[in-house]
Formats: structure tokens, C-alpha cells, sequence
């Protein structure tokens, strides 16, 4: 009966959220019709107020900074979630040690992938770390950012299940090490706007030196905060992935690459 309720309500308001989809896509402006203007302003402005080539950088980490804000905690309340729905509650010893054993089973079994494949994959694991942080670092200089380049980082632990199992998962990615990761990085995000507050009178005002725009270490707080933000994220999906491995391996253990 309860099953039968909750299928009925996800219809209804999965109906209801397709309603209001339609209805705001109706509502948009023909496409190469821009209305402006505050796509304009931004594009004239922020290149001389921020020394940030990115203009949508300038609009999501300084312009705009709460909204991003917002969305940060709403990215950790989905971890948390996800983690809380996953992970088994009052479980004593013996089932802890039983789900365990589980796992390292799962992770053990033959592997279907050859040598070369897992050799392969390992070097672009490397390779799409490199490319995230890439991709976090210099979000002020052109498209990306820190959200784009966590998950791209998050992208080559997940390669590494892939080619190495579940084992080398999860000896790669520890969840207290993880936790500490994403709790600092978005407590240094409020930090970051606290001190821009006192010192800029904003909060997530952009308190620190702008340098030159072009170069790396410019646009101020903008860069710091995208470093943060992919810090955040990449933390946060690596958990994601953790808490869905393991699941998967608890309650259908059979053949990993």
C-alpha cells in the first residue's frame, strides 16, 4: 500500500514539475533574441571592474556570489542525502564485518577487462585530473570553471572503479578524508565571504588583489573561489560514487571489471 502512495505522489508531482517546465519554456524568448540588458552590462563592465576574462565567472562568483553560494549547500545537502539513504542504519558488528567481506569478494572476483585495457585506463586517470583541475583553475580565464572541473575530476575516480574494481575504489577515495574535503571547502567559501564583507562592506565582496586580466592569478576572489568550488565538488561526487559502489556491491555482489 505505502508502495502504491509513493508511485502515485512521484506521478503527481513529477506531472506537476513537467507542467511548469512547458510553461516556462513557452515563455522563453526566440532563440538569437536576446532582450538584454544585462548580458550587455556585464560584457562591457566586467573585464574593467574584475580583470576576469570569463564574464559568466564574474556574474557566478562575484555579481551573483550568494546564488552560487546557495547552490553549494544545496550540492552538500545532496551528499548528505544520498549518504544517509544508502548507508545501512543501526547495523551491529557482525553485519558491518559481513558487508564488508561482501564487498572485498565482489572486488576480487576475475576480472573481464585485459591487461591493456587496465594499463590504458589508468594512465587517463591521470589525465582527466590533470584536465579538471585544468579546467577549475582557470574558469576566470576561459569557459569552465570549478563545478565543471570537480566533476571532471570525479570522472577519473570513476574510471579508476572501472578498470581497477572496487577494491582499488575505495582504497583510492577515503570517506573521512572526503568528508573533511567537502566540509572545508565550502566552510572556506562563507570564510572567504565573511572576510569580504568586513573588508569590502559585501559579503563575497571581491577583497583581494585583481592582478592583470589574461593571467592566472587574476580576477581576485573569483579565482579563489572557483579553486574552492572544485575542491567542493570534486569531494562531493567521489563521495556520490562511493556510497553508490558500495550499495551496488551489498545488494547485487557479481562479476566487476
Amino acid at each position: 500500500m505505502m508502495e502504491r502512495f509513493r508511485q502515485i505522489v512521484a506521478l503527481v508531482l513529477g506531472m506537476g514539475l513537467f507542467t511548469l517546465l512547458i510553461w516556462g519554456w513557452s515563455a522563453l524568448p526566440n532563440f538569437g533574441n536576446y532582450p538584454g540588458p544585462n548580458g550587455d552590462i556585464v560584457n562591457r563592465s566586467a573585464r574593467a571592474e574584475r580583470q576576469v576574462q570569463n564574464a559568466v565567472a564574474a556574474v557566478v562568483f562575484d555579481y551573483r556570489g550568494f546564488d552560487t553560494m546557495g547552490e553549494e549547500f544545496i550540492f552538500l545537502a545532496t551528499v548528505m542525502g544520498v549518504s544517509l539513504l544508502l548507508r545501512k542504519p543501526g547495523r551491529t558488528t557482525d553485519e558491518q564485518a559481513e558487508g564488508e567481506q561482501v564487498i572485498r569478494k565482489a572486488a576480487n572476483q576475475p576480472v573481464d577487462s585485459n591487461d591493456a585495457a587496465r594499463t590504458s585506463g589508468l594512465v587517463f586517470v591521470g589525465l582527466l585530473v590533470v584536465l579538471g583541475a585544468y579546467v577549475a583553475l582557470h574558469g576566470h580565464l576561459s569557459p569552465g570553471g570549478g563545478f565543471q572541473g570537480g566533476a571532471i575530476v570525479a570522472g577519473g575516480w570513476l574510471l579508476i572503479y572501472l578498470v581497477g574494481g572496487s577494491e582499488m575504489f575505495h582504497r583510492l577515495s577515503s570517506v573521512v578524508i572526503l568528508d573533511r574535503v567537502e566540509a572545508l571547502g565550502v566552510a572556506a567559501f562563507i570564510l572567504c565571504g565573511l572576510v569580504g564583507w568586513l573588508l569590502d562592506g559585501r559579503f563575497l565582496g571581491n577583497w583581494m588583489p585583481l592582478g592583470q586580466a589574461g593571467r592566472l592569478g587574476s580576477a581576485g576572489t573569483i579565482f579563489a573561489l572557483n579553486v574552492l568550488v572544485g575542491i567542493t565538488v570534486g569531494a562531493g561526487f567521489i563521495l556520490l560514487l562511493r556510497e553508490f559502489i558500495k550499495h551496488l556491491d551489498e545488494v547485487a555482489p557479481r562479476r566487476r571489471p
